[in-house]
């Protein structure tokens, strides 16, 4: 009976977090981990598979101040501060709301891509991580 107590308190107490501080839900290789919403100028930033590679697709809230974007991917996991991140392409900062890329060069796994904001102050801003799984190759 006291087990059972104990787990409803800690379950009352995370539920009571969500409506204190907003939170976002994002999944890493299959464990799905919450974070408090930070003050980052990307808006959104989403993967989904398109045909045979994988569309990453971001939006900014004001990029007055943003030269370019980096984007990149691995499959390693992407909490490890050792993990390779390989470059794929870099798109120029035109002012529109949102940008897209797509990597038609993908392999099974885990991919988790990331976009590096370069600013005009030569600081940069990376993005959340957004994951894809694929499973077999089209």
């Amino acid at each position: 009976m006291k087990t059972r107590l104990l787990i409803l308190t800690v379950i009352c107490l995370m539920m009571a977090s969500f409506f204190v501080y907003p939170t976002k839900a994002t999944a890493n290789n299959g464990l799905v981990t919450f974070s408090k919403k930070t003050n980052s100028p990307f808006s959104f930033v989403r993967t989904h598979r398109q045909g045979k590679g994988i569309t990453a697709t971001w939006g900014m809230q004001v990029s007055d101040n943003v030269i370019d974007f980096r984007i990149e991917r691995t499959y390693e996991d992407p909490a490890d501060p050792n993990a390779y991140w390989e470059e794929l392409t870099v798109v120029l900062c035109d002012g529109s709301r949102s940008y897209s890329h797509t990597d038609n060069n993908v392999s099974p796994g885990f991919i988790n891509y990331r976009i590096i904001a370069n600013l005009v102050d030569g600081t940069t801003v990376t993005s959340e991580i957004s994951s894809v799984r694929i499973v077999s190759r089209k």
